[in-house]
Parts: C-alpha cells; sequence; structure tokens
C-alpha cells in the first residue's frame, strides 16, 4: 500500500521525450517455389504468349508472426519551484513520474513481448527505471518476495480464450490494475505527471481474473487477487475486483470495485475502492 499521506502538488516545469518501438516479428519460413516444368502455354488464338505470362509466379508474401515486441523510452527533465533538498519531487512511494527536481533522467524503459490468445497468450513487460522503482515501494519484504525481486517486472501474464459463448477469456499472473483513469506508463494518460488518486490507488495487482463481452457495448470482469498493489501476500487474505462497462464509438463509462481486508498483518480491518470513469471523445478521429 503506498501510504496514504497528504502534501502539497509540486510545481514543475517538465520537459520531457517519450519513443517508442513497435517491431513485429517475421516468421522464418520460405514460400515454396512454383513446380518445376510447368510452362505457360500458348495464348487463346494461336499467339505466342507475352514475357509476363511466361515468368514464374511471385512467390506469396511471408506471413507475419503472431508475437508482437515493443520498445518505450521515457526520459525527462523537471523542475520543482519548491526546490526539495534531497531532489526528490514526491513523498515516499509516490511520484511515478518526474521523481527528481533540476535532473535529467530516466523514467521508464520497458521491452514488451507479446502473444495474442489463440487460444493461449502471453505478455511479458520487462521494466527499469525511477518510475519503475516507485511503484513497486509497497512490496513485503520476505522469503521470495520483495521490492527487489520484483522490481523490474511491470507485467508478466498468461491468458486463455475459452470459446465459451462470447468469448470468456481468463488471465492469470501479474497485469494492469482495472480500477483508476490513469494507468502507469505515461504515453497513455492525458498528463505526463499523475494525479493524486492515481499515486494512492493500485497501477497493477496479481492474481486471476475473468472478461467476458455480453454483446458489442457491454462487458465485465471480476478479480481475484493478493492484494492492493502488491504481488506478495501481505497477509491471509484475498480482494476481490470486479468491473461492469458499456462502450459505444464516442461514448465509454465503467464502474470498478476493489473490496477485501488488506492491511499489512491484519485481516480483520476491510478496504473497499469504487470508481465510476466516463469517456466521451470530441472527434472519432481521437
Amino acid at each position: 500500500m503506498r501510504p496514504c499521506l497528504r502534501s502539497r502538488q509540486p510545481l514543475a516545469l517538465v520537459v520531457l521525450a517519450l519513443a517508442s518501438l513497435a517491431v513485429p516479428a517475421r516468421s522464418g519460413e520460405r514460400a515454396e517455389p512454383p513446380e518445376p516444368g510447368v510452362v505457360a502455354g500458348p495464348a487463346p488464338g494461336g499467339e505466342s504468349p507475352t514475357p509476363a505470362a511466361t515468368s514464374a509466379a511471385e512467390p506469396p508474401a511471408k506471413p507475419e508472426s503472431k508475437v508482437k515486441l515493443q520498445g518505450l523510452v521515457d526520459t525527462y527533465y523537471a523542475y520543482n519551484l519548491n526546490r526539495p533538498r534531497e531532489g526528490a519531487s514526491f513523498l515516499p512511494g509516490t511520484g511515478t513520474s518526474a521523481k527528481r527536481h533540476n535532473e535529467f533522467s530516466l523514467n521508464l524503459a520497458s521491452i514488451d513481448l507479446a502473444l495474442d490468445p489463440q487460444p493461449v497468450g502471453v505478455r511479458l513487460i520487462l521494466a527499469a527505471g525511477s518510475g519503475a522503482d516507485v511503484v513497486h515501494s509497497a512490496e513485503p519484504s520476505g522469503d521470495g518476495i520483495g521490492r527487489e525481486v520484483w522490481r523490474h517486472i511491470q507485467q508478466a501474464s498468461v491468458s486463455y480464450q475459452t470459446g465459451w459463448g462470447r468469448g470468456l477469456l481468463l488471465e492469470a499472473g501479474i497485469f494492469p490494475c482495472h480500477a483508476g483513469f490513469e494507468v502507469f506508463p505515461s504515453k497513455d494518460n492525458w498528463n505526463y505527471t499523475r494525479s493524486w488518486l492515481g499515486e494512492f490507488s493500485p497501477y497493477y495487482v496479481s492474481g486471476v481474473k475473468g472478461s467476458y463481452s455480453f454483446d458489442g457495448h457491454w462487458s465485465a470482469q471480476l478479480h481475484l487477487l493478493n492484494g492492493w498493489q502488491t504481488i506478495g501476500e501481505t497477509n491471509q487474505s484475498k480482494t476481490l475486483g470486479s468491473q461492469l462497462a458499456w462502450a459505444g464509438k464516442r461514448l465509454s463509462l465503467s464502474f470498478n470495485t476493489l473490496l477485501g481486508r488488506e492491511q499489512p498483518g491484519n485481516d480483520q480491518q476491510w478496504r473497499a475502492y469504487g470508481d465510476r470513469v466516463l469517456v466521451y471523445k470530441l472527434s472519432a478521429a481521437l
């Protein structure tokens, strides 16, 4: 759990550069050449065939691999007018973007390997940088768990498309949290820095989930999770999560919940979270 402290949001001027690279892997298979001995016959009317007709057929295009490889580099310079002595612009456990004052720094660098579930899929994202270090700061310590064990894992999950009904999708491992409007990679948010609501709610979770689309608009999710932005378990209880969502061409809305006994070493105290997210696109091109 990230610390729930109050502080002024630092005023910062941020100059940043974001770069992403998508490189779909290609299959190494070669197209089979045309069978030998096949010669084009005379054209209708007894005319000799044209050179184009006698040339060998063009080989078919090489099929693309189902594996996708992408990369991201997020670097920044930030200046905090409060000029913190230690150089950190945010409270401990927060500041997943522009963490350092008056420095050029690397916020996030990641490698993303993805295989769509047909029917089995895999997603692995390895990350480094100040943002990756901050986001794992609440990991519990222990044998086989802790910040040092997981600090370079942004996502590691396996999914399975069951084919049941309209397509029940199951996923297990470490994956992004369904709750909240802002996400961990800055490139996917409206602002480079995040709100306090985003910083004090989970960016990732660990467990299993099921997703189902009822039709072209309505969908639902159900989650069973270790806890509140932790990969390792902090007690003997689990957290339940849910989502009910509707999506149209421009308007989308969702209702997200998390409910569980999630205090370190405490199986008695409940924590409940809920939010509603509504997005309207002013243009269909957005």
